[in-house]
């Protein structure tokens, strides 16, 4: 109702700005509320935030780094209740280098049927190794969201060096623990 006052007056206001002597076109009608129908459609719609089902979702990501002077794995893992985000942090300052981190955030949403929807963001700096020959990625980041199923292992990132032959993967996991 307030908006259809303020917008009458500003129709009134332009009018009279302008000399025209027709009257203001009728406000536009709102939009009718979806049918029952489309509103239980929607009300089963996988949700992103909000109340999540009492249940941990534990997620471990592997971080295998090959092509360089020192392939190596990292394992990072949270365990965090399920649409309730998590974050690992770790860091070190390499002398030459600088601050190296490696970092994990996630966000896991278990839906009903068990799949487990989890987005995460990974922040990593590979090793240039002792002699620093190779040009080296100043640091990778990798967002992505999945279709998981508990405790079944996947590659869900890579990441290419545009100059070396190098390549950084991510390998996840989650499991609903109960």
């Amino acid at each position: 109702m307030t908006k259809m006052l303020v917008a009458t007056a500003l129709a009134f206001t332009m009018l009279a700005m302008s000399g025209a002597a027709q009257p203001p076109a009728p406000p536009a009608a709102q939009p009718a509320a979806p049918a029952p129908e489309a509103q239980a459609t929607t009300a089963r719609a996988p949700q992103k935030r909000g109340v999540g089902q009492a249940v941990n979702v534990r997620i471990e990501v592997t971080i295998i780094d090959e092509g360089g002077p020192q392939p190596s794995r990292k394992t990072v893992s949270v365990t965090v209740g399920d649409r309730q985000s998590g974050q690992v942090r770790s860091a070190v300052s390499v002398p030459g280098i600088g601050h190296v981190p490696l970092a994990l955030d996630v966000l896991p949403v278990l839906e009903r049927d068990g799949k487990i929807h989890p987005r995460m963001t990974l922040e990593y700096q590979p090793n240039p190794g002792a002699d620093r020959t190779e040009p080296t990625p100043a640091e990778m980041r990798l967002s992505f969201g999945v279709v998981l199923e508990s405790g079944k292992k996947i590659v869900a990132a890579q990441a290419v060096d545009p100059v070396t032959d190098r390549r950084v993967s991510a390998e996840v996991t989650a499991t609903v623990l109960k």
